[in-house]
Formats: structure tokens, C-alpha cells, sequence
């Protein structure tokens, strides 16, 4: 087992203490507190990855605490926890965003397979929001090399046409190799960015007679 953190909450003394033995045994670092009230205070200062939530407690109860869970912490998963197993508390606490959902006595065998369970799902979920945020970004990326390569490819065209006849020595060569620079540099981004998409990079050629220096952006682009 991984050294995953869970906040158990319950204002029973005996469920903390069993439930916090039981989920050691799998190494997991687990954290007791009474009440809603002192949960939410412990989440505002650090992050769990599961948190196990009675609901009838004294004060705020677990379906408020579980609503400020999720603004808090959105990636923490909750599993509610009732003495009372009713199909409308069920409803409910799914309804509410709640992994799962646990009716006591819960013996501690399965408890560990519920927190897993959760834990497991957890951890899917994060990959699908991360792949999701992936595939956005490198469509965008994508997007923006397409765009950027048309000028790019005019700018090139244009310096080569201009450095065809123009000898090395007039004044004009000096600045059109910084105008070769820009564009080097701008060929390496673009490239880059289409390694990220995973698109073809492009070959930023012209067919047309050389000039009499190529600048050494001109092999880079050919590769």
C-alpha cells in the first residue's frame, strides 16, 4: 500500500479508533477529528486524499461538511458514512459527489476494500483530467504552429529571394541575417510545438536556386 492521507470524521470515539487502527494496518497516514467543524479547519490547512465522513453528527453534518469538501479540495473523494442505511440518504450522498457510501457496522475487512476501491478510482479520474488538460493544450499548440507556419515559410521565401544576388559585403546582408536569426529561432519553437502535437514537422524548403551564402538556419530546416 501507498502512504495515502485520510481524514476520518465521526463523533464516535470507538468508530475513530477502530477505523484508524484498521486502515494502518495498510499503511495508510489516517487523521481523527470529532467533528465537522474541526475537519473543515484541517482542511484549510492541508490536503487528504480520502476523507471518511459520518453524517449525523452535532453541528455542521457530513453532507455540509462534504459540500465544502468539494470547494476546497475537489480531488479529495469522500466516503459518507450513516448508522442509518436508507435508500434517500444512498440518493443523496451520491447526488452529493460522494465515492461511496458505507452503512455501520462496517467490519474492518471491508472497510480496507472500500477505501481502496475509492483510492483506485481516485487515481483514475486524476489521469482523465490530466489527459484531458493534455489534449486541450496540444490542440492548441497545434493550432498556433499551423498559424505561425505560413508567415514563416513567406518570411523565409522573402530573405532568400533578397540574399539571391545581393553580395555579402552590402550593407542590407548584415540585417537580413538577423531577419535569418529571428526566423531560426521562431522554425525551432514551431517545431517543438508540433513535436508536442505530434504532428509531421515541416520542412521549411524552397525549390529554387540557392543563394550564394545559405544562412545556418537553412540546414536545421531541411532536417
Amino acid at each position: 500500500m501507498g502512504k495515502e492521507s485520510i481524514l476520518i470524521v465521526d463523533d464516535d470515539i470507538q468508530v475513530l479508533s477502530s477505523y484508524k487502527r484498521g486502515l494502518e494496518e495498510d499503511n495508510y497516514n489516517t487523521t481523527t477529528v470529532k467533528s465537522g467543524e474541526e475537519a473543515l479547519k484541517l482542511l484549510k490547512e492541508q490536503k487528504y486524499n480520502l476523507i471518511l465522513l459520518d453524517i449525523v453528527m452535532e453541528g455542521i453534518n457530513g453532507f455540509q461538511v462534504l459540500e465544502e469538501v468539494k470547494k476546497l479540495s475537489p480531488e479529495t473523494v469522500v466516503i459518507l458514512i450513516s448508522g442509518y442505511g436508507t435508500i434517500e440518504t444512498m440518493i443523496e450522498a451520491l447526488r452529493k459527489d460522494a465515492i461511496d457510501y458505507i452503512v455501520k457496522p462496517c467490519d474492518k475487512r471491508e472497510l480496507k476494500f472500500r477505501v481502496k476501491k475509492a483510492l483506485e478510482r481516485q487515481q483514475l479520474g486524476i489521469k482523465a483530467r490530466e489527459a484531458e488538460i493534455y489534449q486541450k493544450m496540444s490542440e492548441t499548440l497545434g493550432a498556433v504552429a499551423h498559424e505561425l507556419s505560413s508567415p514563416l515559410t513567406a518570411l523565409i521565401g522573402n530573405v532568400d529571394m533578397l540574399t539571391m544576388d545581393l553580395p555579402i559585403e552590402h550593407p542590407m546582408f548584415e540585417q537580413l541575417l538577423d531577419i535569418t536569426i529571428s526566423a531560426e529561432k521562431m522554425a525551432v519553437i514551431i517545431n517543438k510545438m508540433k513535436d508536442i502535437r505530434g504532428i509531421e514537422t515541416k520542412q521549411y524548403t524552397k525549390d529554387s536556386k540557392s543563394p550564394k551564402k545559405k544562412p545556418s538556419w537553412w540546414s536545421m530546416m531541411k532536417k
